[in-house]
């Protein structure tokens, strides 16, 4: 976490940090108003008084009791502007509808400068952020609004003690960085094949099951997980196989599982050799609890450990067939169970992974840390327009396995257009990528190829 001190902005600013910061969904009340109206008639503090004396009684799935956002937003108005929307709001659990007179708003996981001010935040830490520390940093506004997060240091606008951050979202600056040094460290130059990649968007994740236990490991995931069943089809996943079974649980997971004859492209997977790099990862609000439940149902489970960016987890092998999920701890999480939170990849050079996935994936790099051993990129969502997923690419020790790992569990990344799927797969093969050949159904229908990046581990793409 990088931290800045200013001496001349002591009496505003008590310091400024880079920090990921989680998904944010608020309701709220907004107003539109300008810095001239503000000046004759301050509008804003009005609005935040009366919403939280009288608005916010109507939210029934509020998250915090105890914290409150203000929000500047000029998506809507011109850079030359004087305008502005400010929104008062509430953290809330669900994307339910908001009651009338109010919106609500959600807003992705973004790496963020955080500035920390005293109960009130003037006019000039905006000025000073657009105008002084941005373009002096390595990092550049990634979006049009900034908020205020009113939390556990805010007591009043009358206690002296009193603390508001603010909370301005950034990307690094995409030009050469600094020679490698200690401490947090920001992106490299732009991948020069940019405009090859596709938007690669997140998608879910298959489990190869073996034909015989695939009503098991239905139940099993069921059980364990909590995964319902949304669909179930006997569809071969490749014209090659005998017969195939498909089963569609929660999160975007398909169970497949084929009788075939011959070693299929994409359509398998090897058992009882090395677990790969790559963990598909869920969160979960109790990790301990989640812990203890495993053992006591008898599942494999590794120790509790600390990831690179401090994170407690622990791994568990799922079914008979051995199938490792990761689990991370968030004490934040809204609900119980267990919910999709990111990829993590293990790899021998992290910078020069770094480079890799946004060169050869497309991948948006937030952070790079390695001194700390890990870094952090992004790619959408399918079907969640504006969500990103994050992909954790940690530093493995030097004794890690290498060589390619083709795994049980493969998370999965989609193509929306068919003839940029194949094109993507041309030119991973023309830039000596090592890519397999394709899976599925090549003329027309649901069709998948898999590439490795450097280190073996195994990216799986997929179009219809």
């Amino acid at each position: 976490m990088a931290k800045e001190q200013r001496s001349n902005q002591e009496t505003i600013v008590t310091d400024i940090r880079v920090e990921m910061k989680p998904p944010l969904r608020i309701t709220g009340q907004a107003i539109r108003t300008s810095n001239a109206q503000q000046a004759k008639d301050p509008v804003v503090p009005r609005l935040m008084f009366d919403f939280m004396a009288t608005r916010v009684h109507d939210i029934a799935d509020r998250v915090n009791p105890h914290t409150f956002y203000g929000i500047l937003d000029l998506s809507g108005e011109s850079y030359d502007s004087d305008w502005f929307t400010w929104i008062a709001a509430v953290e809330v659990a669900g994307a339910n509808e908001p009651p009338a007179g109010l919106l609500s708003r959600e807003y992705p996981a973004m790496l963020y400068a955080v500035v920390t001010c005293g109960a009130m935040v003037p006019v000039s830490v905006y000025t000073y952020m657009y105008r002084e520390w941005m373009p002096n940093s390595g990092y550049d506004s990634a979006a049009r609004y900034a908020i205020q997060y009113h939390g556990p240091l805010f007591r009043g606008v009358l206690d002296a003690d009193s603390k508001v951050e603010v909370w301005f979202p950034i990307c690094p600056k995409q030009e050469p960085a600094a020679s490698a040094g200690q401490g947090d460290r920001l992106a490299v130059d732009p991948p020069p094949s940019a405009a090859n990649v596709p938007d690669l968007l997140y998608d879910g994740a298959d489990i190869d099951v073996l034909w015989d236990g695939h009503d098991d490991a239905v139940r099993w995931y069921g059980a364990h997980l909590g995964w319902n069943v949304r669909q179930q089809e006997s569809w071969k996943p490749d014209p090659r196989v005998s017969q195939g079974r498909m089963t569609h649980l929660d999160n975007g997971v398909w169970l497949e599982s084929v009788l075939t004859s011959e070693r299929l492209p994409y359509h398998y997977a090897e058992r009882g050799t090395v677990d790969p790099h790559v963990k598909w990862c869920w969160r979960t609000k109790h990790l301990d609890s989640a812990y203890d439940k495993c053992k006591q149902d008898g599942i494999r489970v590794s120790a509790i450990a600390a990831g690179p960016d401090a994170r407690r987890y622990f791994d568990l092998w799922c079914t008979a067939e051995g199938a490792r999920i990761t689990i991370l701890e968030d004490p934040k999480a809204l609900l119980d169970g267990f919910r999709d939170a990111e990829i993590r990849i293990g790899v021998r050079h992290l910078e020069a992974a770094a480079q890799w996935y946004r060169q050869f994936a497309g991948m948006k790099l937030i952070a790079l840390y390695p001194d700390k051993g890990y870094a952090l990129l992004t790619l959408g969502v399918n079907h969640k327009p504006g969500r990103t997923h994050t992909w954790l690419l940690e530093q493995l020790p030097a004794d890690a396995f290498q060589g390619k790992v083709d795994s049980v569990i493969r998370p999965r990344c989609f193509i929306e257009n068919r003839e940029t799927f194949f094109a993507y797969h041309r030119f991973l093969r023309g830039s000596g990528v090592p890519t397999g050949d394709f899976g599925g159904f090549v003329q027309r229908g649901y069709v998948k190829f898999h590439f490795y990046d450097p280190d073996g581990n195994r990216f799986n793409v997929c179009t219809f």
